[in-house]
């Protein structure tokens, strides 16, 4: 299991130290992405993690890891 699978795990299970170390890897990369496309990026930044966090039970492990590396490949 890769680090975001684990993590994905961990959040879905209450760990809110591991959504930290979640948002504090990815948040930026995630925030540049956005803003490419709008102006507001805070906003939907924090839509994104929110939903993460919120919803980590019924995420799809491998669905999870393509989301990202999206977001990673821009």
């Amino acid at each position: 299991m890769n680090d975001e699978s684990q993590w994905l795990s961990e959040i879905a299970n209450g760990s809110d130290q591991t959504f930290k170390v979640l948002y504090e890897s990815y948040s930026a990369k995630v925030y540049n992405t956005i803003t490419s496309y709008t102006q507001d990026a805070e906003e939907l930044l924090q839509d994104v993690f929110a939903t993460i966090y919120n919803t980590a039970n019924k995420f799809s492990i491998s669905r999870f890891s393509d989301i990202l590396s999206c977001f990673l490949s821009f």
